[in-house]
């Protein structure tokens, strides 16, 4: 991990990875973070107020928005921030959601062009591929974004187009299982089932994605803290470096 505490919980062992990756034939990861550190090293708050911006010149106003600073969880609590307000028949909800997540794409094709590989993450995605691993990819970015950054790293073609990232409808970004869905349904004309299918990701709404499509969740973790979190959300698995979860595959 990139820092350490004291009271930090420590990374699975051999055999506990073993027994978690037993059987598995499909490998899905979170795309922010387990492959790209996109908002590392620059925060997002030029986002938020974007944002805060567009929210304001449509007249709409809500205090469960303006006290967030996350454009990701903005985005996903814009349909629920209006009482009153179905967003499926408000035109205006779907303009802002529209705009904004076009901000947001804009704001990760910018970035991925920038961006150094999460540490030892192309070396894990290749020797998954040679090792026979289905491989997918279930993320709250622009999926556009994502096949952008894969193609420059060489690995586009070890995906084979199962990119299944934000669409229209914010409700269904993670937290929600949607994402986690599609690559199952990509995935199951190979015979491959969801018991078989593991997704690597390091938020609790990645944990909560896994949970709710019903596939195993390994977590990534950097830095005790985030360590921490995802412990207490109830991971109970999780690594602190790709090339341990490279070894952890090729030991199953």
């Amino acid at each position: 991990m990139t820092s350490t505490d004291a009271d930090a919980p420590e990374p699975s062992s051999p055999a506990a990875l073993a027994e978690v990756l037993d059987g598995v034939r499909c490998v899905m990861f979170d795309f922010d973070g387990p492959l790209c550190p996109l908002y590392e090293e620059r925060p997002s708050d030029g986002l938020a107020r974007t944002f805060h911006r567009i929210l304001d010149d449509a007249g709409l106003r809500s205090p469960q928005l303006s006290g967030l600073s996350d454009p990701y969880g903005m985005l996903r609590s814009l349909p629920h921030s209006f009482p009153g307000r179905m967003f499926e028949g408000d035109r205006l909800l779907r303009s802002v959601a529209s705009v904004f997540g076009e901000h947001l794409t804009l704001e990760e094709l910018e970035r991925v062009g920038r961006a150094d590989p999460t540490e030892g993450a192309v070396e894990c995605v290749k020797a998954l591929y040679e090792r026979g691993f289905t491989l997918a990819i279930a993320t709250n970015n622009a999926p556009e974004s994502v096949q952008t950054y894969l193609k420059s790293h060489g690995i586009d073609r070890m995906f084979a187009g199962r990119i299944f990232g934000r669409g229209w409808d914010p409700r269904r970004m993670k937290p929600h299982p949607d994402t986690v869905e599609r690559a199952l349904t990509a995935v199951a004309p190979d015979g491959i089932t969801r018991d078989q299918c593991v997704l690597l990701g390091d938020t609790p709404g990645d944990l909560a994605a896994a949970r709710g499509a019903g596939v195993r969740f390994i977590g990534y973790c950097r830095s005790a803290a985030k360590a921490r979190r995802l412990t207490a959300a109830g991971t109970r698995y999780w690594v602190a470096s790709l090339d341990r979860l490279s070894e952890a595959f090729g030991d199953a």
